[in-house]
């Protein structure tokens, strides 16, 4: 499976004393078995950080996505989903005012880009089952 997991909220973390490896040292079974059918790529951003601080995980995110690329034989898969959420977020940039990301560092997920999400995650039955049977 060619995921990446994005983790936000790192900056909880660390305000709780703890670093995203030691959080997911002691991670629960679901997010484990997601973790190790991901080959344990992922990204914990703090949504608090300096802009430099936000461009830097920015690098480390897309260094990511070249190694995953290259690891897949430089082979670049999309599917029906991507693309429709890609024309969805297109069509809202295109209107204007559309800001994906609040001051605060928080993500804005639009209602119609969510619906795809849901319906795609819904239409993998074998997948959530694997994730939660131990």
């Amino acid at each position: 499976t060619i995921i990446i997991i994005i983790f936000t909220g790192l900056d909880n973390l660390n305000e709780d004393g703890q670093t995203v490896t030691q959080y997911l040292a002691k991670r629960k079974q679901p997010l484990a078995k997601l973790m190790e059918k991901c080959g344990e790529r992922y990204v914990a951003f703090n949504n608090r950080a300096s802009l430099e601080e936000k461009n830097n995980k920015i690098q480390e995110l897309l260094d990511l996505i070249d190694r995953v690329i290259q690891n897949n034989g430089n082979q670049v898969f999309t599917n029906k989903e991507i693309e429709a959420i890609s024309k969805v977020v297109q069509e809202e940039n295109e209107k204007g005012g559309f800001i994906p990301n609040l001051p605060d560092g928080s993500i804005i997920l639009l209602p119609q880009t969510e619906k795809i999400v849901v319906e795609a995650y819904m239409r993998r039955p074998v997948l959530r089952r694997d994730m939660y049977m131990s």
